[in-house]
């Protein structure tokens, strides 16, 4: 699995739209579009955001991410 299917799947399982997983991790809505068609990847930082601010509820509820 490509980190594009893995953003668009974990935003997916979360319910976000583009939108709000952008505004979670203060990026655009064009950013995670692009992360999501594969045309850029987030940079390290970003990638610390996501897990930080989406995954963070997962681990105490023991939802698989894949």
């Amino acid at each position: 699995m490509e980190t594009q299917d893995i953003l668009k799947n974990l935003r997916e399982k979360n319910h976000l739209t583009q939108e709000e997983m952008a505004t979670r991790i203060h990026v655009t809505r064009q950013a995670v579009s692009r992360w999501e068609t594969g045309d850029t990847l987030p940079n390290t930082e970003t990638l610390k955001l996501v897990f930080l601010r989406i995954l963070s509820k997962w681990v105490q509820t023991d939802i698989q991410i894949c």
